[in-house]
Order: structure tokens, then C-alpha cells, then sequence
């Protein structure tokens, strides 16, 4: 395992905006999710013609969704910060990203097969 040095907060608090900002730059900076966004609207067809008001509403939802679970995810951190472990942090973080791979493995081996 590699050494977990602990994180030494600086005391300071970002804005909102500053805040909102930076993390708009942090998932844009992430390719992978750059790449998820582009395959979801490659395989759930957004780009429909003549129909504006529908994909207006599909990219709306996918916005206010993500929005949603940065929320929800954000606020239960928050809460739970003084209660969970380096250790258990890194145990959650393996956890869920072998789940994303495991279902990503799925899809792929599903759209291969025509299945999905």
C-alpha cells in the first residue's frame, strides 16, 4: 500500500463561485468523464432532429442530476468527515471504482454482443 500522508486543511474556505468554479475545471480536466459524457450521448441518441425541446431537456436533466449528486455526496462527506479513516476512504474509493469497471465491462461485453 502506498503511505497515506494526511491532508492539512489551511483553514481557509473558498467561495462559492471559487469553489463551483474549480470543480468545473477539475471534471472538465478528467478525460474519463469527458469520454463518459461522450458515449452516453452517442448511445442514448441526444442529437435528434426537430426535436429541441426534448434534447434541451435531456442535457438539463443530465446538468441538474450531476448537480444533484455532487450535492448529495458533498453533504454526506461533510457529516461524516470526523468519523471515517484515511484507511477507510481508500477502502471506498477501490470499492466503488471496481464497481464502475465491473458495470463498464459489462456494457461493453452487452454492446458487443448487440444486447444493449
Amino acid at each position: 500500500d502506498l503511505p497515506v500522508t494526511p491532508h492539512t486543511p489551511s483553514g481557509k474556505l473558498g467561495t462559492v463561485t471559487h469553489n463551483g468554479v474549480t470543480g468545473f475545471l477539475l471534471t472538465l480536466s478528467n478525460p474519463l468523464i469527458v469520454f463518459l459524457f461522450l458515449a452516453l450521448f452517442a448511445r442514448l441518441d441526444f442529437v435528434v432532429p426537430n426535436h429541441l425541446w426534448e434534447q434541451t431537456l435531456g442535457y438539463a436533466a443530465i446538468f441538474v442530476g450531476s448537480l444533484l449528486w455532487w450535492a448529495c455526496l458533498t453533504s454526506a462527506l461533510r457529516t461524516m468527515k470526523d468519523r471515517l479513516s484515511m484507511e477507510t476512504i481508500n477502502f471506498f474509493n477501490r470499492l466503488l471504482g471496481a464497481l464502475v469497471m465491473v458495470v463498464s465491462g459489462i456494457a461493453f461485453i452487452l454492446t458487443l454482443m448487440g444486447k444493449l
